[in-house]
């Protein structure tokens, strides 16, 4: 597990429900356009709405997609709790830990990404410095709940790549056994993906940060098997930058300054999405 990690051992998905398949198709035009290196793009969908028109996209737009997954299929068993009004719903927040891990059964690493997180140049440019590709967890940095205080920055896992190694898996099964045994706070947001990520590296992580001679952030938690975080430059974050989204000038200008993403706030999604490039012909 000392190796580098490598694009063509590394797999990009993402999760949603019927809500947001037309976000998705937007964002798949975006990642499409991006030519990324990175192995494969996979799915995971949370209802059989989702599942069924999005089986019938994929066969509309072949070769963009390599593989489709039910997310409920992940779970060993019923989670029967009132799912929150909003988004992310407690589905969500439970099937994207039971996700990673199915993905990571054939050896691959994994790189979430959200629907919301528009892609602009290949993915693999944010491992641009050995510190992300010897990193078990490399995130984009918000803050916003646990880890603000303690380290400068929560750990974002909009955009978050989990190497398939000893301590991720850990911290994963970890964070998925709260919810198995029932464990996980009633509060909706102490649910949510970012909050109880962040809350393990707080309570168990004893996690240590420190900036590189090529200035990338990273640290170690000893707490958790030393897991070696690296944290993503290159992600914007909102949509008060440069041209506006919903102009190709805005796309034009994230490729020239080596923006990688840009992570949606305040109805940049839906501007965007009205720029977004065709889908390559079959």
């Amino acid at each position: 597990e000392a190796s580098l990690n490598k694009a063509s051992d590394t797999i990009a998905f993402t999760v949603f429900d019927s809500k947001y398949m037309d976000m998705f198709i937007c964002w798949a035009r975006w990642y499409a356009a991006s030519k990324s290196i990175i192995k494969a793009l996979d799915i995971v969908v949370l209802d059989e709405a989702a599942d069924q028109k999005m089986g019938a996209w994929m066969k509309q737009h072949p070769g963009i997609v390599r593989r489709k997954f039910l997310g409920t299929d992940f779970l060993s068993r019923t989670y029967a709790d009132k799912p929150r009004r909003l988004w992310p719903s407690d589905m969500y927040q439970r099937v994207i830990w039971a996700s990673i891990l199915e993905l990571m059964k054939d050896g691959e690493h994994v790189l979430h990404i959200d629907t919301d997180a528009f892609v602009f140049l290949d993915p693999w440019n944010l491992f641009n410095d050995r510190l992300y590709q010897e990193a078990d967890l490399a995130a984009s940095c918000d803050c916003f709940g646990p880890g603000c205080k303690e380290f400068g920055c929560s750990l974002n896992p909009g955009v978050m790549f989990f190497r398939n190694s000893d301590p991720m898996r850990s911290v994963v099964k970890t964070i998925l056994g709260l919810w198995e045994t029932g464990k996980v706070s009633t509060d909706a947001h102490h649910k949510s993906d970012m909050f109880m990520l962040n809350q393990l590296a707080v309570d168990h992580g004893t996690c240590k940060f420190e900036n590189s001679k090529s200035g990338v952030r990273h640290g170690t938690c000893s707490g958790l098997k030393n897991l070696r975080i690296a944290l993503f430059q290159h992600i914007n974050r909102g949509q008060n930058w440069g041209p506006a989204p919903d102009s190709q000038d805005h796309a034009e200008a994230c490729r020239k300054s080596g923006t990688v993403m840009v992570h949606a706030r305040n109805g940049f999604e839906v501007r965007v999405c009205t720029v977004a490039p065709a889908l390559p012909p079959r």
